[in-house]
């Protein structure tokens, strides 16, 4: 599987800098986060301020304990929220794969429209 590393600290949910950041800009196709990043998606509630956007993103349940063998994956329902709302308010579904003891995302940006929808790691 072809993937591209994505190190950039600033999606991670103890980047509490408000920056407007978004992920319109992302190219859609496979990801695996590492290094400042962290190694995954958030799957839970952050809030704002974090991973610089007023849009958090986050899986609302804990997928990452359904994996058992390398190689399986599983389309999940990623949330966008919006200003401190603790809610689905935009929705994508994203496939996670499960590696050699790391994940990989296939991802599709959010919506142009709301320009501070963020996927969030730790």
């Amino acid at each position: 599987m072809t993937y591209m590393n994505n190190s950039d600290g600033t999606r991670n949910i103890n980047y509490n800098t408000v920056s407007n950041l978004c992920d319109s800009n992302l190219t859609v196709g496979w990801y695996r986060f590492v290094g400042a990043a962290g190694t995954i998606l958030s799957a839970t509630y952050q809030g704002t301020p974090a991973c610089g956007s007023h849009s958090t993103g986050f899986i609302p349940y804990n997928v990452y304990a359904n994996f058992t063998s390398m190689g399986q994956s599983v389309i999940v329902l990623y949330c966008f929220n919006e200003y401190a709302i603790n809610a689905c308010t935009y929705q994508q579904n994203i496939t996670i794969t499960y590696c050699d003891n790391y994940y990989v995302y296939y991802i599709i940006p959010g919506s142009s429209s709301n320009c501070n929808f963020r996927y969030c790691t730790t």
